[in-house]
């Protein structure tokens, strides 16, 4: 018996100072998380936003480079600048979603 009050005595002392330690309510840090995962959700967004507008940017330049009368050369050399475009694009969408 005398086991059990001391346990229920000490999680009674641990969750009070618990709760006069703690840096914020259970209602501030909701509130808190919630803002933290809004502003991460809408940067994902305007990563996605931005890496769709470089794939339409790149689509159109390939439509614009690549014609069916280009000669394989043209159309290697033209090949070969728009994979360095969409590198590039996926290295700095890359680099914006790390940070």
């Amino acid at each position: 018996m005398k086991v059990v009050f001391a346990f229920i005595a000490g999680t009674l002392v641990g969750a009070a100072v618990a709760l006069m330690l703690a840096p914020k309510s259970g209602i501030e840090l909701r509130a808190q998380m919630a803002e933290e995962s809004e502003r991460e959700r809408e940067r994902i967004r305007q990563g996605y936003q931005s890496a769709a507008q470089r794939t339409t940017e790149s689509l159109h330049m390939m439509q614009e480079k690549i014609r069916p009368h280009d000669s394989v050369e043209e159309a290697s050399e033209a090949a070969e600048e728009i994979s360095e475009v969409v590198e590039e694009a996926v290295e700095e969408l890359s680099e914006e979603t790390t940070e």
